[in-house]
């Protein structure tokens, strides 16, 4: 893992680019294991049959999410940009990426990728609204700046951080 900007980026074992922010997702990648873990025990606990399946798909699905929450943010590969957020994972084709936006308001602020068509997916994770400001110290730039250019240079293919 690298940090690029304010953001931290990775290869996944796929080959594409995660890129996350700090607070989005769950760091450790044990965490899924917990419920599983809680859920074969309660397979062979001595209570009622329906009760141990009832009880292990519910913590199946714990799991599930868990799993969801260490893979928040963005994918970027060949094909695309992806939004990864908890229930679903939106793809955008290089052909349809206009490039991300900002939605703010006066506590938080949100990078919105827009595709040629208008469709707009907003983040998994915000930041906090003086982030978001493209005007900050010495010629800082803002988490939209940064992101837009993390994802046009992955585009025209210059060599990737990581």
């Amino acid at each position: 893992m690298l940090t690029y900007g304010r953001f931290r980026v990775r290869r996944d074992k796929h080959g594409a680019l995660e890129v996350w922010s700090r607070g989005w997702r769950l760091e450790s990648r044990v965490v899924p294991v917990a419920p599983l873990a809680m859920a074969a025990a309660l397979l062979v606990s001595p209570i009622g049959l329906p009760m141990k399946v009832i009880g292990a798909v519910m913590l199946a699905g714990c799991a599930w999410v868990a799993r969801r929450l260490c893979h928040l943010g963005f994918t970027i590969d060949e094909d695309g940009v992806g939004v990864v957020g908890v229930l679903r994972t939106v793809k955008m084709p290089w052909d349809d990426v206009a490039g991300f936006v900002g939605e703010r308001n006066p506590h938080e602020g949100r990078a919105v990728l827009v595709s040629n068509s208008g469709e707009r997916v907003a983040a998994p994770g915000t930041f906090a609204a003086e982030e978001m400001d493209p005007f900050g110290d010495e010629g800082e730039e803002g988490i939209v700046d940064e992101l837009n250019r993390l994802v046009w240079s992955v585009r025209r293919g210059d060599p990737l951080p990581v």
